[in-house]
């Protein structure tokens, strides 16, 4: 059966469920070849209608099995009716590109397309993912991973509740079959994971840290408890339940790497005794149990909770036939909206990076539109990048928890990517000191971006309520001025709440804002140390050609970790993480020893990136030692 998302994720859930009639009685139960992919594509008129091709062993589609998929079977299924060369040819030479360029270490979802050079516009593609029950990295046999294939059918529905706050910057779904654990997708062309983006291609997209505020602000709150209030919340919480998943997650993400005796961590040479020091550390130890607290019972919104560079997907070329891709008019209207408010703000007002930080030869890059006059294949070509758009991918891992998860996790990558290219000038064969600009100018939009549009977002309800208080107390002025009981009943009782008076169970605005700064800066905090000395790496950072390099990143990484953790714990109000540069920081910033603002206050992004800042320096001259 194949179940289509519902188009409105007002109560995401269970997709409606549509038959495939002429499924044959006998279907494949494992489609773990490319093969199968192309029988069970065949199988399905539904999914034939799709890419433009007739039902049944007569329909001319072809797959290319992806080598990014870790956990799950990721192929590209494409109509052969546009091919320009035989699909067993076509196929081989994808998956050889996507092997050599690096883009092996992706997500699931990741979608890499070597071919957005060409000047052929592509067939219609969609990407079919194949959830097996164990992790497919590791086999189904003597140390495997059993793993519940029902994780796609939460990633169904949580896909489908960000494509509909944020149609640009998430695929579509365009079919779920929950029988056979196979999700079809929107294939984004043209796009290549942030990880090889930044750290193999150098690229430096401008306009990616207002993607990233605009994405995780409108989904995370559109699906919170501040949006849609406790019962809701409930509801949805049986439903991204996810108990597997989150089970596995707090211990990969918040408590294995500080197990000395965890047999999965892995120490780089030369960090021991920063590690041990950290592990030891009485105050960070109790940061990070109040996080951990926060983690297990807090169900604020719906996370993505795998967010990293690697399921972040940004455009190298965008083809001129993408828009003809399935699914992609589901966001056409939405980025059209976005490109035209950028057109219309000045460009003093857009905090895009100017082009001259950027890698020699990123004509164009700074401003997020096509510069030089060079056509797409010659940026690709070169290795840089005009195309702006950005894409989400991977929500198998969605579940309810706290809002600062996602964006402290997001941040402890993007400072991790940071330090590793600090120490990588050579590495990669190019110089990384425009990259770092970029990087930091990036990080510190996507923050601002993200709290300021959150705290915009809770005013509003609080706002309406303030223009009705306003109305109902003009109403009883006019009845008491005209002699009648002011309004509320009989006895005159007035419904309005007093001046400034706020729900007991709806904090502040600014309060909100302040503590979900608080704690991300907690969980980047986590994700520095687990993303160092865990079981999964910064895969970048392992790369890195020296030991010294990757000890100089490490020990860089471990220190911003603490300042992060013990900024975690600060309890003043202070700005919310905005409006205190790196001019202005005072001299704990300085030093990785302290946690909170000269006054106080949390640690601002600007302290923070500016602490981050001088370890990189440091990193850096260790490094060339």
């Amino acid at each position: 059966m194949i179940a289509r998302p519902r188009s409105s994720c007002a109560t995401p859930g269970e997709p409606a469920v549509r038959s495939c009639k002429s499924r044959r009685t006998l279907v494949l139960r494992a489609v773990r070849s490319v093969e199968a992919a192309v029988e069970y594509v065949r199988s399905c008129p539904e999914m034939a209608a799709v890419l433009g091709s007739g039902g049944g062993s007569s329909c001319h589609v072809h797959a290319v099995a992806l080598p990014q998929g870790r956990i799950n079977f990721v192929y590209r299924v494409c109509s052969c009716s546009n091919c320009s060369s035989p699909p067993a040819a076509e196929g081989a030479a994808a998956a050889a590109a996507a092997t050599a360029d690096g883009s092996a270490a992706a997500g699931d979802g990741a979608q890499t397309d070597h071919g957005a050079s060409s000047r052929t516009p592509p067939a219609p593609c969609v990407l079919l993912k194949y959830c097996p029950p164990f992790v497919r990295s590791l086999g189904d046999g003597e140390g495997g991973f059993p793993l519940t294939q029902e994780r796609l059918a939460v990633e169904a529905a949580a896909q489908a509740a960000f494509h509909a706050q944020c149609p640009g910057h998430t695929p579509a779904v365009l079919a779920h079959d929950a029988h056979e654990h196979v999700l079809v997708q929107q294939y984004v062309h043209g796009h290549v994971e942030l990880t090889a983006a930044m750290h193999a291609h150098g690229l430096a997209p401008s306009l990616l840290g207002r993607q990233l505020a605009r994405f995780l602000a409108s989904t995370l709150h559109a699906n919170s408890v501040h949006a849609r209030g406790e019962a809701e919340m409930v509801a949805l919480s049986r439903v991204f339940a996810n108990a597997e998943i989150r089970a596995a997650n707090e211990c990969v993400v918040l408590t294995d790497a500080w197990d000395a005796s965890a047999v999965s961590n892995r120490v780089p040479r030369g960090v021991e005794a920063e590690v041990a020091a950290l592990r030891g550390d009485a105050e960070v130890s109790a940061a990070r149990a109040a996080l951990l607290h926060e983690y297990r019972t807090s169900r604020e919104c719906l996370l993505h909770h795998d967010l990293h560079p690697g399921n972040i997907l940004v455009g190298v070329a965008a083809p001129a036939a993408e828009q003809e891709q399935p699914g992609a008019e589901l966001e056409q209207t939405a980025e059209r909206q976005g490109a035209e408010k950028l057109r219309r703000e000045p460009s003093s007002e857009r905090g895009s990076v100017e082009p001259g930080l950027l890698p020699s030869g990123a004509a164009g890059v700074g401003s997020g539109r096509t510069g030089g006059g060079a056509s797409s294949s010659d940026r690709v070509q070169h290795g840089r990048s005009a195309a702006s758009s950005m894409y989400v991918i991977d929500y198998e891992f969605a579940t309810l928890g706290p809002m600062a998860y996602d964006v402290g996790c997001l941040l402890g990558n993007l400072l991790l990517a940071l330090l590793t290219l600090a120490v990588a000038d050579g590495t990669y064969g190019a110089d990384r000191g425009r990259q770092r600009v970029w990087l930091l100018a990036t990080i510190r939009e996507f923050v601002d971006g993200f709290l300021e549009q959150l705290e915009d977002q809770l005013q509003r309800p609080q706002q309406q309520q303030q223009l009705e208080d306003q109305l109902q107390r003009s109403q009883q002025q006019q009845q008491q001025q005209q002699g009648r009981p002011a309004g509320g009943g009989a006895a005159g009782c007035s419904r309005v709440r007093p001046a400034g008076a706020t729900s007991e169970a709806t904090p502040p605005p600014d309060t909100v804002v302040a503590r979900v700064w608080r704690h991300a800066l907690g969980y980047a905090g986590l994700s520095l140390v687990r993303l160092t000395v865990g079981v999964h790496h910064y895969a970048p950072m392992d790369e890195l050609g020296t030991e010294r390099q990757r000890a100089a990143a490490a020990t860089a990484a471990l220190a911003l970790a603490r300042v992060a953790l013990l900024a975690s714990c600060s309890n003043g109000s202070g700005s919310g993480g905005r409006g205190q540069s790196g001019d202005t920081a005072s001299a704990h910033a300085h030093a990785p020893s302290g946690g909170s603002g000269g006054d106080g206050s949390p640690l601002s992004i600007g302290e923070l990136l500016d602490v981050a800042a001088r370890l990189a320096a440091q990193a850096q001259q260790q490094a060339a030692l």
